[in-house]
């Protein structure tokens, strides 16, 4: 990633580096529903792929927004897992959609903008990200709420890396090389990756997407056919650094789920784990005492272009339906409320717009680095979203799976890559 690119990623941060699902714009005044105190029940339903923490944060909020509202319920339903994409399809094509929805957005919209009310207007919306604006934009509208701020990189055992005498993070490819051999030297294992979840596999195939000036705009040339993964550089050097990291893993990769590899890395089977900043209080959990940081997954030996992946990760769309106006202002509440000012404190999280400060000191040693990076501007985005097709991501980690297999080689891997966006792309087009 050039130097230029650098920068105008630390400017677009700017307006992500605040604050909140619950902030410190000062009390939103709630508004009775039922003002004239009469019987009528609402009931907001909301869909989400987020348990906890998210889910516990935005349940204390619902709580004492019905506590404010009488005569309203709050149902938040986590559907965790691959399985949300197809359940959110099928709700709302039985005409049963949830008021509140989690959406990805970039080829989400494209699925769900039909069922979606637009919330440029909203008063929140000035503290929007431009990142969001992007992602969760179409026809000149937005329709993404996001939430936090989130990372996925190498988490890696600090304590480990000092036994093996890695004095200097790793960096570049051949850095990362040069600490997988001394860990093998004393006997660990480099890595654990969670091979048997395709979502996960796609995290990797992401890194090749950010090592471009505009990631979204390479997507477009594969698209289009301009490009392919097979003839571009950074997917070539990807393919490389892909294999090395499974030839220097544990042996059973397919078999492996984030529980899995969160106890080989929290009980010192492994050195590094793929896995995103949500993984440290699972981590913790089975491992108080664990000493972690991050560090990119370098695919090739240019450390400038050498970053960690991170996104306002996850957006709430407001559903176009009787319930609108209710939804968007407990979406306000959420938004410019006192009551959530503490929420991204309690439950560790680095909040997604600007209008809440906060201390990424107090957010866990995962967090805290991620910051670093995230203000240094050195990180790219989380761009399979926006292949024309909600499962994208899956398909691609399918065909990982088949290279990890040994059913394909390397360059097979590539190839099937392209053939399967020409695939998604027609489909797109029908």
């Amino acid at each position: 990633m050039k130097k230029d690119m650098k920068k105008l990623v630390s400017i677009v941060l700017t307006g992500i580096m605040c604050i909140s699902l619950a902030g410190c714009a000062g009390n939103q005044e709630a508004k009775n529903p039922n003002p004239s105190g009469d019987s009528t029940e609402v009931t907001i339903k909301i869909m989400s792929w987020l348990a906890d923490p998210v889910q516990s944060g935005i349940e204390k909020m619902n709580q004492e927004f019905m506590e404010e509202h009488p005569g309203v319920t709050i149902e938040y339903e986590a559907v965790t897992g691959d399985d949300y994409r197809t359940v959110l399809q099928t709700r709302f094509a039985s005409g049963d959609g949830p008021d509140i929805f989690m959406n990805a957005g970039y080829s989400w919209l494209d699925t769900f903008q039909q069922y979606m009310s637009p919330i440029t207007d909203e008063e929140w919306a000035q503290y929007l990200p431009e990142a969001s604006k992007q992602r969760w934009g179409a026809d000149g509208e937005y329709y993404g709420f996001p939430i936090n701020l989130q990372s996925i990189s190498y988490v890696y055992n600090k304590d480990m890396f000092e036994e093996a005498g890695i004095s200097e993070l790793p960096d570049t490819f051949e850095e990362l090389q040069d600490a997988c051999e001394k860990l093998e030297a004393i006997g660990v294992t480099p890595f654990g990756i969670p091979g048997g979840l395709t979502a996960r596999l796609a995290h990797s195939f992401n890194v090749a997407l950010g090592h471009h000036d505009d990631p979204t705009a390479f997507i477009q040339q594969l698209r289009s056919g301009e490009a392919t993964c097979a003839d571009d550089e950074a997917f070539n050097q990807w393919a490389d650094f892909f294999e090395y990291t499974i030839q220097h893993s544990t042996d059973d990769v397919l078999t492996c789920d984030d529980d899995a590899i969160y106890t080989l890395f929290a009980t010192e089977q492994v050195a590094m784990i793929q896995a995103g900043s949500w993984c440290e209080s699972a981590l913790k959990e089975i491992n108080p005492d664990l000493n972690i940081g991050i560090i990119p997954m370098s695919i090739n030996n240019n450390e400038d272009e050498n970053f960690i992946a991170g996104d306002a990760a996850d957006g709430f769309s407001i559903a176009e339906n009787e319930n609108t106006e209710l939804s968007k202002e407990l979406v306000a509440y959420w938004a410019l409320s006192d009551t959530g000012v503490n929420i991204f404190k309690e439950y560790q999280m680095i909040p997604a717009m600007s209008n809440c400060k906060y201390d990424a000191s107090e957010l866990g040693q995962i967090l805290e680095e991620a910051d670093q990076y995230f203000k240094n501007g050195e990180y790219f985005g989380w761009y399979w979203y926006a292949f024309p097709d909600l499962t994208a991501d899956l398909q691609f980690g399918a065909i990982m799976q088949s290279y990890i297999s040994g059913s394909i080689d390397k360059q097979e891997m590539l190839d099937q890559f392209d053939l399967k966006i020409a695939e998604l792309e027609a489909k797109s087009q029908q």
